[in-house]
């Protein structure tokens, strides 16, 4: 996957998103962790939810690139923070096939500052 931050890929919405703002949803998933919950378990939900859309593969693919232990540095690296990751929701949710996928994070992904991210 070399080159892929550089990459825009198009969301089935029509929007566009970069790879590496659709990190941030990797890393949002990762805090699932503490409830417990396995990435696997979110990924398959959310290859369920997708459809195998174009998104969900994307996901898959950094899901293998990236452990789970870096998203931290993921996160630092690229600094991405809750604007980022609510202006990925908000492209999401103009995609009529992902609104399962948000309601999945909102459960078990709550953010610590609710506020911050403003999911409705």
């Amino acid at each position: 996957m070399s080159g892929t931050n550089e990459a825009v890929e198009q969301t089935n919405s029509g929007m566009r998103l970069s790879f590496t703002r659709q990190l941030a949803i990797l890393i949002v998933l990762s805090r699932a962790k503490e409830t417990g919950i396995t990435l696997q378990a979110i990924f398959q939900s959310l290859s369920r939810a997708t459809a195998e859309t174009h998104e969900g593969k994307i996901w898959a693919a950094a899901a293998k690139e990236i452990p789970s232990k870096e998203f931290a540095a993921v996160l630092s690296d690229t600094g991405l923070f809750s604007r980022d990751i609510k202006l990925i929701l908000d492209v999401f949710r103009e995609d009529s096939g992902l609104p399962a996928a948000i309601e999945y994070l909102k459960v078990v992904c709550p953010p610590v500052d609710r506020g911050a991210y403003n999911y409705e």
